[in-house]
């Protein structure tokens, strides 16, 4: 069976289209997602921090905004660094491993903050 590179289109369903499909062209993740996916990231630990843990009412405002820039900032650069390990650590083993195509960094970071919401860090 050849692969997806080697395919023609309809090849799959059996039918040849008149439309050509260029199967590399693909649709990447893109840089609002990533963003999407702190933002997801943020709102869902702030939530869990004032909701869940009971904590509404006790902290002053100007605290809360404090402490929770800095836990942004803290859990983007951690996530910016495991992003450029991940990348290296898959273009340098996995690729000669198997053949399998380079991760860019937006991919890589997408990556780490899936993992990061899936498992809840």
């Amino acid at each position: 069976m050849p692969y997806i590179d080697e395919m023609e289109p309809g090849e799959v369903t059996g039918t040849k289209s008149a439309d050509r499909i260029d199967w590399r062209e693909r649709e990447g993740i893109t840089l609002g997602f990533n963003l999407a996916l702190l933002a997801y990231s943020a709102l869902r630990g702030l939530f869990g921090f004032l909701v869940l843990s009971g904590n509404l009412g006790r902290y002053p405002l100007a605290g809360l905004v404090l402490s929770s820039s800095l836990d942004l900032v803290r859990f983007v650069v951690v996530a910016l660094i495991s992003a450029g390990f991940l990348q290296a650590f898959w273009r340098r083993l996995v690729t000669s491993i198997a053949p399998v195509r380079p991760l860019d960094f937006q991919e890589a970071l997408a990556i780490v903050m899936m993992t990061s919401i899936l498992l809840g860090g």
